[in-house]
């Protein structure tokens, strides 16, 4: 069986080859290959990948270059173009520098995971690198308005747990339970400033620092306060009502770990584009 590194390797030798001479060889591409930049995202560039993972790559340029490469593609809709080529299924889509720039922005958890962890094939006026990576990337003021406003968001949906288990509708909890689930643990990577997938592999990415794995049986604990809601009675006293108080033993442990490394615990009015 071949070892993550070496799968990596293989799809990055693909890509760098295989891949690239093929957008090159495209009509619509190659005139304006010198102001694109080929980058490799996605499994692949972040080594999360497997031997049939696939290969994706994009190409990163001005809105007007975009607006000649995307024609008759399905780019706009948010779809790659796809070919097979050596059992390899290669995907390629174009953004533009400014689409991904208003996404960084806005604070966009899918955004930085995509297009701050990528391999650049090829950018011959090294825009990707001062535009993108130079901005946003290792950007502690960024940092900072990430991890205080998912923190002050964690701390509202919690209160709002206690009125859901009052109310005691099992789907209002499940909804909730899993908002703070997720928010707990993009905080703790951002606080362990470890980079998370929020689509795929949030739990087994967000977990891999230091206060990731000192919280990990707690945040394992919250399933089994879920158990009752397959119940067929959802009786008023059962161990849901313990869930607010463990919940707030991470939270307050959380909030330590971002005191202690000067970040504000909670803000006047809630950022919901951190929910």
């Amino acid at each position: 069986m071949k070892t993550n590194n070496q799968i990596q390797g293989y799809l990055l030798n693909f890509a760098k080859s295989t891949g690239l001479n093929y957008l090159y060889q495209q009509d619509i591409i190659s005139p304006s290959r010198d102001e694109i930049s080929f980058v490799l995202v996605g499994s692949a560039a972040t080594g999360l990948c497997r031997e049939n993972s696939d290969v994706d790559l994009a190409l990163v340029c001005d809105e007007e270059i975009y607006k000649i490469i995307s024609s008759n593609t399905p780019w706009d809709k948010e779809r790659p173009s796809e070919i097979i080529i050596k059992d390899v299924r290669l995907h390629y889509y174009g953004i533009s520098f400014e689409k991904i720039l208003s996404k960084l922005s806005d604070l966009d958890d899918i955004a930085f995971y995509i297009y701050l962890n990528v391999v650049i094939l090829e950018d011959k006026k090294n825009k990707y690198q001062e535009e993108i990576l130079d901005k946003f990337k290792n950007n502690y003021e960024v940092r900072k308005q990430r991890i205080e406003g998912k923190m002050d968001m964690l701390l509202r949906r919690s209160k709002a747990l206690n009125y859901a288990i009052e109310y005691n509708d099992r789907l209002v909890i499940a909804k909730i339970v899993l908002e703070i689930m997720n928010l707990i643990l993009k905080v703790i990577a951002l606080l362990d400033d470890v980079q998370f997938d929020p689509r795929k592999r949030l739990y087994n990415t967000a977990l891999t620092g230091t206060l990731g794995q000192n919280l990990s049986g707690e945040i394992r604990q919250i399933f089994h306060f879920l158990d009752c809601l397959g119940e067929k009675e959802l009786e008023k006293d059962n161990k849901l009502s313990g869930l607010p108080d463990h919940i707030q033993v991470i939270n307050n442990k959380i909030c330590s770990e971002a005191e202690k490394q000067k970040f504000r615990v909670g803000l006047e009015k809630p950022d919901h584009r951190h929910l």
